[in-house]
Order: structure tokens, then sequence, then C-alpha cells
């Protein structure tokens, strides 16, 4: 098995380079469903540059509840969700 996406990111130059195979689109129909295929055979990376992102933090707090029942204790997991 082989991975479809590849990425690697260099923290000095703040550059991340990727490729995906085969291709940006998930669609069979779509013109980007193997646009990638002969980079990602071939080894070729596409450059991004990664710098500050503006916006709002979106925050995922897990939390359990515990409910006692006639069979048991059952146990939910509950995502909470916080603007930032």
């Amino acid at each position: 098995m082989v991975a479809s996406w590849r990425f690697v990111y260099d923290f000095d130059t703040k550059v991340g380079y990727h490729v995906v195979g085969p291709g940006q689109s998930g669609h069979f129909m779509s013109d980007y469903y193997n646009d990638q295929v002969l980079d990602w055979v071939e080894g070729k990376y596409t450059a991004e540059t990664i710098g500050k992102v503006e916006g709002k933090t979106l925050e995922l707090i897990a939390k359990n509840k515990i409910i006692n029942t006639r069979s048991g204790v059952i146990v939910l997991g509950i995502l909470e969700i916080e603007r930032v």
C-alpha cells in the first residue's frame, strides 16, 4: 500500500511540498481526477508557502457523559464546539 498524498514541510524555510496522487479531485468525471499522476510517479512536488492565517479559531472539546441504565453503564462521547 502506498500513500496517495505526500507532504513535506521545512520548518526553517516555512515552505511545504506536496503531491496528490492520482489527482486533486476525488470525482472520476473531473478534469482534476488524475492531473497529478505523473508528478506522483516521478516524485515531483508542488511548493506551497504557509504564512500567518487570519481568522477565528474553532476548538473542539471531547467530554464523556455517563448514563446508568438497568442493564449497565453507558459512556457517550460528546463533542462540544467553542468559538475562540
